[in-house]
């Protein structure tokens, strides 16, 4: 998609996330995408569901923390171990 297609962008990872509900990435992707378009909820949304895919990818946490205003990473937030 083109830069800057955030609703095509949402689409194209809700389409990843529908074929592989497991696919934490694409959680994270959309995320950004939504927090982007200052959908906040909706990025810690998928922050925190990649999380709990994947405790160990260090990928979304710095997301999740920033975006929810947070001074540890939301895995901590959430009761699970960090790395």
């Amino acid at each position: 998609r083109a830069q800057g297609n955030l609703e095509g962008a949402i689409q194209d990872f809700d389409q990843a996330i529908k074929i592989n509900p497991q696919f934490a990435q694409a959680l994270v992707d959309r995320g950004i995408a939504y927090a982007n378009k200052g959908e906040t909820d909706r990025a810690i949304a998928d922050y925190d569901q990649a999380i709990l895919l994947n405790p160990r990818d260090a990928v979304p946490h710095p997301h999740c923390a920033v975006r929810a205003g947070l001074s540890r990473p939301c895995s901590l937030v959430l009761g699970l171990s960090w790395p």
